[in-house]
């Protein structure tokens, strides 16, 4: 794999797959979890808290960390903490992170990086696979135009707030290299016509704060524009060293290109191993189509998350999404298209090379 985006990932699960294949079992390898739907920004593109009980919504402690017991005994490889809200907004989001470690997952965080405090590293370092902080910004102002929106760009927009978020990326870099962790750090910039006139100044902004990498990422329902890949791969030549990767998501900016949107597939296979839990303790096929009921799998506060996985509703609620009016270049598509390739071709003689 050539980074830790590969869209060929699932290929390293062959074990999982063979069992789906040869009899549609599967087993959980990823969950997404929003701890919270508590944000202190208001993205204008996020439909995050706006659609999922606003901004009360929470799972609390003790049920967190019996939910994340119950997806470690269901044999969850990894979990992302990940908004609904900001996880840094729920109150005990660190000892949760590292609480899923000490069970024995992998863990990774996103966020926006501006409540992080230095009283997190201890738990947050060390525990983390990954973290990835949502930069999309070189400047204070495309940074508000991006991550704020009515009352609370009223209320919290402020240069000092993207300085706060760069600084408390470089207070991650520095805490890893200082405990000599093995913790990947990363920013995220997201790229469509109206933001990349820094995108150039992103990868070099990224590159004076430590970062393993920075990526670039498309807007959802975003045009395909020449100029921007031509600048990714300008931020590439000028900014990619052995310390810093600049990184984007190559195939989708081509199937964007293309026009390359049509599922040779179905079935959601991807939604087979993995799923997110919603900060109103629904599981979702998907983090694409959270608070949608056709795609809500069933509710922690009624039934275990073991139970929820291994029940037929779960297969059922899965195999009855009608991908072809998912968001285009979703997070499973990549693997769908392997894993449809898979489950029609009975392959003979398969250990001729």
């Amino acid at each position: 794999m050539k980074n830790q985006f590969d869209r060929n990932k699932i290929l390293t699960h062959l074990d999982v797959i063979q069992d789906y294949v040869q009899g549609g079992t599967s087993s959980p390898i990823t969950v997404e979890i929003s701890l919270t739907n508590v944000c202190n920004h208001d993205c204008p593109q996020c439909s995050g808290f706006r659609a999922e009980g606003g901004l009360n919504s929470i799972i609390s402690t003790p049920d967190a960390e019996k939910i994340i017991k119950d997806m470690s005994e269901c044999g969850v490889k990894a979990v992302t903490f990940t908004g609904g809200g900001d996880p840094s907004m729920h109150p005990d989001f660190d000892y949760l992170i590292k609480y899923s470690r000490d069970l024995g997952m992998d863990v990774g965080l996103i966020t926006n990086g501006l409540s992080l405090k230095e009283r997190h590293l201890a738990n947050l370092i060390p525990a983390c696979n990954w973290i990835r902080v949502s930069w999309d910004a070189a400047t204070p102002e495309l940074h508000e135009s991006v991550h704020y929106n009515g009352d609370l760009k009223i209320k919290m927009a402020s240069p000092d707030k993207f300085w706060r978020v760069v600084e408390n990326t470089k207070m991650l870099t520095k805490y890893r290299d200082q405990i000599q962790a093995q913790s990947t750090v990363g920013c995220a910039f997201l790229v469509g016509s109206h933001t990349k006139h820094e995108i150039l100044g992103f990868a070099q902004l990224a590159s004076t704060v430590g970062v393993d990498y920075c990526q670039y990422r498309p807007f959802h329902y975003t045009q395909y524009d020449a100029e921007c890949e031509s600048l990714i791969r300008e931020s590439q030549e000028k900014h990619q060293t052995d310390k810093m990767k600049v990184l984007f998501s190559e195939f989708k900016f081509h199937s964007m290109r293309d026009k390359d949107f049509e599922r040779p597939y179905d079935i959601c296979h991807g939604g087979h191993f993995n799923c997110h839990i919603g900060a109103n303790y629904n599981i979702y096929v998907c983090c694409h189509l959270m608070n949608r009921d056709f795609a809500c799998i069933g509710n922690l506060k009624e039934h275990s998350f073991i139970d929820l996985w291994r029940s037929k509703r779960r297969t059922e609620t899965v195999n009855s999404i009608n991908v072809h009016e998912c968001v285009p270049l979703c997070r499973n598509d990549s693997a769908n298209r392997l894993l449809e390739t898979m489950k029609k071709q009975n392959i003979q003689h398969r250990n001729f090379l």
